[in-house]
């Protein structure tokens, strides 16, 4: 990899991408768990209208259990193909017949969960006491939580239906930021650097101001360029939240993002007022920081630079992995093995290439 140009996926080595052979040694045998699972679907739609013992339950959420673990296979997959480079047209064909499948799936299914709400209570909670559902009994806890929430099935169903759709804003964004975007070069003491959301972190870091303003300039110049569309995307999607809210019954959008996890929205309104009633200790040290770089104004792009001299903050990956190892010594070898086992080999797709999706994401 060339500092003066971001590469193409294709120019990556192999070692440091992603190793899914773990998933799938080639897109025949992707191809193939993708008809076992729209076959598993149309076993799990037998079970519609029949979920009237522990017997029955027991057998349909084992179906369940199938599809859930191909489906998560199949996705991760796509997925992984897809954030690789979002700009290859092959890679949005798989993860777009993995989402068509999935739709599918979903509305073939959403009988189970109205169904099993109909159940009642006390006979449910029977059921599951007994030994053999113990890996499902948190599940079916949490969605006994849930059922002030639970549609009918015909309207379980109809969300189910627009699976494909809710994703569109999430996409097109994605899309946008990741694949179309072209912040340029950026002119830096060593000649010009290309900008992208990546490299930008890098040129926050430079000693050079003049390094900082123009990288910082060029790239939100981009996003400004394009705000209309962002802010209709946003929108978009402030728009669907609030309409999932209000169709299953929740106060608010915030509320329903906050149920599942059990989290009061007064938690949420305390974390963000004891930071707004905190802010005076970050005030000081931007006065600080301004002091120390002795600048009449300090701007955003001087909130990272260090503020000592010779830094370094260019480490090779190798020797990153093994600070970490070290540092995490306490843990055990075992543990640390394992973690640095698995950064040097195959779990980390390493470096930038073209339309490769930005942010840090475990999967």
């Amino acid at each position: 990899m060339t500092k003066s140009a971001i590469p193409s996926r294709r120019d990556i080595p192999a070692a440091d991408k992603w190793d899914m052979s773990s998933l799938y040694t080639s897109i025949e045998d992707w191809n193939g768990d993708l008809k076992r699972l729209e076959e598993a679907v149309e076993k799990l739609a037998r079970y519609r209208g029949k979920l009237d013992s522990s017997d029955s339950l027991f057998r349909c959420l084992e179906e369940y259990k199938n599809c859930e673990m191909t489906a998560e296979k199949l996705g991760n997959y796509a997925s992984l193909l897809k954030s690789g480079d979002e700009s290859d047209s092959a890679n949005l064909d798989i993860f777009g017949r993995f989402m068509i499948v999935m739709v599918k799936a979903q509305t073939e299914s959403s009988f189970f969960v109205p169904e099993l709400q109909t159940i009642p209570e006390n006979e449910l909670r029977s059921w599951i006491a007994e030994p053999r559902y113990a890996e499902y009994r948190v599940y079916i806890e949490k969605l006994l939580r849930m059922r002030p929430y639970i549609l009918s099935e015909r309207e379980e169903r109809l969300f189910a239906l627009q699976g494909e759709a809710e994703e569109t804003a999430h996409n097109a964004f994605s899309a946008l930021t990741n694949a179309d975007f072209d912040f340029g070069m950026v002119e830096t003491p060593d000649g010009p650097r290309p900008l992208s959301q990546t490299t930008f972190s890098v040129f926050m870091e430079s000693p050079d101001r003049n390094v900082r303003r123009e990288a910082y300039s060029r790239f939100y110049g981009i996003f400004d360029s394009h705000k209309n569309t962002i802010a209709a995307l946003y929108s978009g999607s402030v728009h669907y939240d609030v309409f999932h809210a209000r169709a299953r019954g929740y106060a608010s959008s915030r509320e329903r993002a906050l149920f599942p996890d059990r989290v009061s929205p007064s938690v949420y309104d305390n974390l963000v007022g004891t930071i707004r009633a905190n802010l005076g200790p970050l005030h000081r040290y931007y006065s600080l920081r301004k002091r120390v770089l002795k600048l009449d104004e300090l701007r955003h792009y001087d909130v990272y630079v260090p503020l000592v001299k010779d830094v370094r903050t260019d480490i090779p990956y190798a020797e990153a992995v093994e600070i970490l190892r070290k540092a995490l010594s306490p843990l055990g070898k075992e543990y640390t093995d394992t973690l640095c086992g698995g950064l040097t080999g195959g779990w980390v797709d390493k470096y930038e290439n073209r339309g490769k999706r930005s942010g840090a994401f475990s999967s």
